[in-house]
């Protein structure tokens, strides 16, 4: 009712009927969630699987998030040479593997290459996913639909830890 009566109020109703805005910022969200869930469940499933202790879980973690990172940052900087479809299956392949790979590996570097998936994902993902939805946002929307998509992305990372807490209470 809201945006019917307000069509330019907080979230703009042609901001909803743009495709790839929403779908650029539902993407984001979800990366950021399995991102966030993972960043918290595999510590605990790499001392559940492994009995490793803390500092070398730790370390593991930190070599796992970095790699990712600077795999995101490399991608991104090439963004701009690659089209769109292949960029977007790069993101959603690592989005997708990152929770199958934690969920069912048994063996540590695996769990740790669940964690480089996960930042690489959402890294990136947000990095190029936030330039699709703001091209396709009007110019006098672009404001907003950058704070909108911004939104979309820390949303995921409050489900994140609470599905994390969830799966690490009921193990």
């Amino acid at each position: 009712m809201h945006i019917r009566t307000r069509p330019d109020g907080f979230v703009p109703a042609s901001l909803l009927r743009t495709r790839t805005f929403v779908l650029s910022t539902l993407l984001s969200c979800t990366v950021a969630t399995s991102y966030f869930t993972l960043l918290f469940t595999v510590p605990q499933l790499l001392h559940h699987r492994t009995g490793w202790i803390t500092s070398t879980i730790g370390t593991g973690q930190l070599i796992a998030l970095l790699v990712g990172s600077t795999l995101s940052m490399a991608l991104v900087a090439a963004s701009a040479r690659l089209s769109r479809p292949r960029l977007l299956t790069s993101v959603l392949a690592a989005g997708v593997l990152a929770p199958r790979t934690a969920a069912f590996a048994p063996w540590p570097p695996l769990l740790l290459l669940a964690a480089t998936l996960a930042v690489f994902a959402t890294s990136a993902g947000q990095a190029t996913l936030a330039v699709y939805a703001s091209q396709a946002a009007p110019d006098t929307l672009r404001p907003t639909a950058i704070g909108l998509f911004n939104l979309g992305y820390q949303l995921g990372g409050a489900f994140g830890p609470a599905i994390a807490a969830l799966v690490i209470l009921s193990a």
